[in-house]
């Protein structure tokens, strides 16, 4: 039995330090990336018993102020964010929504008016970019019950200063990713967000330096295996 647990170490401490590589790498920074921020601006009039509502961000939802920028606080493994309109009464629906995608989107979709197509977000950007965050000013028309909006333009910041208004090497797709485009696609026509992954992630970008490898639990194993290997020699 002792020849069975010691054999099994070395199995097991290769399989739970590829769990914690993979655990760990859907934050880690593709290669040549670093992390950016991200915010967003809209115009446009809402109703009055109405608001902007920047829908699927890590929080849940982000209320916004026309004219004025927002930060964009969003995870890949989330899915698509979407513009939407809100009324004022129904904003308390929106403090505790689900982490699993289909209630939260049942729960959006209830009390909401879609405003736009759904768009990534982003999170990390290419390391000799010299911004070092993205955002997007979104026009919004609101007639009757209909709400659109289109992408006026994207601008890209360092230290809160507008660098330039297009990306060296711009990426078009809104897939979610590692390292998601930082264009999403503009749209003046209502329509729900295409299929997203399961909710999840962290608020910022992470490493596999920053979680405990379980490895470490079978050290001491591995060690006193080593010892009775070499006592034996």
């Amino acid at each position: 039995m002792t020849r069975l647990i010691f054999a099994f170490v070395p199995v097991a401490l290769a399989s739970a330090t590829l769990f914690c590589t993979i655990d760990a790498g859907a934050d880690i920074l593709p290669p040549g990336h670093k992390g950016a921020k991200a915010s967003i601006q809209v115009s446009g009039e809402p109703p009055q018993d109405s608001v902007f509502v920047l829908a699927n961000t890590f929080d849940g939802t982000t209320t916004l102020e026309p004219g004025k920028p927002s930060p964009v606080n969003w995870h890949p493994l989330q899915g698509d964010l979407e513009l939407v309109l809100v009324k004022r009464a129904d904003l308390k629906q929106f403090e505790d929504l689900s982490r699993e995608k289909d209630e939260r989107w049942k729960t959006i979709r209830q009390y909401s008016t879609s405003c736009s197509k759904g768009f990534a977000g982003v999170r990390a950007i290419k390391v000799t970019e010299p911004y070092d965050e993205v955002r997007w000013y979104y026009e919004v028309n609101v007639d009757g019950d209909k709400c659109t909006s289109k992408l006026a333009r994207t601008a890209y910041l360092a230290k809160g200063e507008e660098v330039r208004s297009e990306p060296s090497a711009p990426s078009a797709t809104s897939k979610p990713s590692a390292a998601p485009s930082a264009l999403p696609p503009g749209t003046d026509v209502s329509s729900p967000p295409n299929k997203s992954a399961a909710s999840g992630g962290c608020s910022g970008c992470a490493t596999s330096r920053s979680k405990p490898s379980a490895a470490w639990l079978f050290a001491p194993l591995l060690l006193l295996w080593r010892k009775r290997r070499k006592s034996r020699a």
